[in-house]
């Protein structure tokens, strides 16, 4: 085989080999990218509810006279739409990093515990507000906690994501 055609054709097997590194790198770049915005919106939605919590069992704690049907009302209207969103985001991060998704998962269990208490209080304050604004606003540190368990985790799983890369 003649010199140029064998240079010829080492040049060509390089820059397909190139070519397919650069895919492969290419589309991992894009799979943390969609990974990012995948946990970014599920935080996001996890935020949303722990937000919604705490806003409510903060009023029921430090102006409980001023806790109205109204407020249980925006709050389920605020926490259902949450969780509808909060279930798309779960099943896109669980399709793209199930380890993530995982460690995520503790937080989701624990908003929708939280959410059953909460519920069951603003249930009890439609019949007593009295024991219903009591019930709630027991639960205003457990909501601060959870925020915090939000925080750290979404933190960590990011540090971990980025020192990866």
């Amino acid at each position: 085989m003649d010199q140029a055609i064998l240079t010829t054709m080492l040049a060509l097997i390089t820059a397909v080999i190139v070519a397919f590194w650069n895919s492969l790198l290419s589309r991992k770049t894009e799979l943390n990218k969609e990974l990012r915005l995948a946990v970014a919106e599920f935080s996001k939605n996890l935020a949303i509810g722990n937000h919604a919590m705490s806003w409510l069992t903060w009023k029921a704690k430090n102006t409980p006279d001023l806790l109205t049907t109204d407020d249980i009302q925006r709050y389920e209207e605020v926490i259902n739409s949450m969780f509808t969103s909060l279930v798309a985001a779960r099943i896109i991060v669980a399709a793209l990093n199930k380890k993530i998704h995982e460690n995520m998962s503790t937080l989701v269990q624990r908003m929708y515990a939280m959410d059953e208490n909460i519920a069951r209080a603003g249930a009890l304050f439609r019949r007593s507000p009295e024991d219903g604004r009591e019930k709630l606003a027991s639960y205003f540190s457990e909501v601060s906690a959870l925020e915090q368990e939000l925080l750290d985790t979404v933190t960590e799983l990011i540090g971990t994501e980025r020192a990866r890369q």
